[in-house]
């Protein structure tokens, strides 16, 4: 059984197969999100952060391939592809691009229920992000256990909200962090749609930590999905 916390998000046009799919797992335990095409999957997938996602691969909008290939730019949690096409190469196709797992249909439920119970005990940290304790290039140095950072050698002092921020993104460096995880995370529930608030401090960071603030280095902007830090490359570290 699940805790009753673990988000799943379900995607598949079929609604009554999506019902049978949300009930089933609702009855497991687990809390459910439904979308009914990719491009819904991928918004809801940004704005919900689920720990574990099941595609449908032929859906409007988006495919379940091409979701599966953005999903895995912000996101390692499990993916389980649920499908009628099971050519040999749809689903080598899906595990290539980062799926854990592709489940034919027909199905039992009691089967996909059990896959998901499999991959969410796979050890992960629930969030479906990365996680990394710091951030050092010899230029910045990040300590996020000392809640430290020094630039060029000099301790750098930001404010509570600037660094809950740079360790919000550090600590999933090379991942893009959804806008709405950010804002959950650093000001709290109630302001999910406030990306002037996050457009701000971003802008404050890069004025503090960048040589070119009009040409980040650390922290990048993925328009449309959210923010990202990222290492200097060798070239620019030189």
């Amino acid at each position: 059984m699940s805790d009753g916390h673990t988000r799943i998000l379900i995607a598949d046009d079929n609604v009554q197969l999506l019902r049978v799919l949300q009930t089933s797992l609702e009855r497991a335990g687990y809390q459910v999100i439904v979308a009914r095409d990719g491009a819904e999957a991928l918004q809801r997938a940004c704005e919900e952060a689920p720990a574990l996602i099941v595609l449908d691969v032929t859906m409007p909008q988006l495919d379940g391939f091409a979701v599966c290939d953005r999903l895995r730019l912000i996101s390692d949690a499990p993916i389980i592809f649920l499908s009628a096409r099971a050519h040999e190469q749809d689903v080598l196709h899906g595990l290539a691009l980062g799926a854990d797992d592709y489940l034919t249909k027909p199905f039992s439920l009691a089967e996909l229920n059990a896959r998901v119970g499999a991959k969410l005990r796979r050890g992960r940290d629930g969030t479906g992000f990365h996680e990394t304790a710091g951030y050092h290039d010899g230029v910045l140095d990040i300590d996020l256990e000392r809640g430290r950072v020094r630039l060029r050698g000099q301790d750098l002092v930001l404010s509570p909200k600037q660094y809950q921020l740079l360790a919000t993104l550090v600590r999933r460096e090379g991942t893009i962090v959804p806008h709405v995880t950010l804002l959950s995370e650093v000001w709290g529930d109630g302001y999910e749609n406030e990306r002037g608030y996050l457009a701000i401090y971003v802008r404050y960071l890069r004025e503090r930590l960048e040589e070119d603030p009009g040409q980040p280095v650390y922290i990048r902007t993925h328009h449309g999905l959210g923010y990202s830090f990222r290492g200097r490359t060798l070239s620019q570290a030189s």
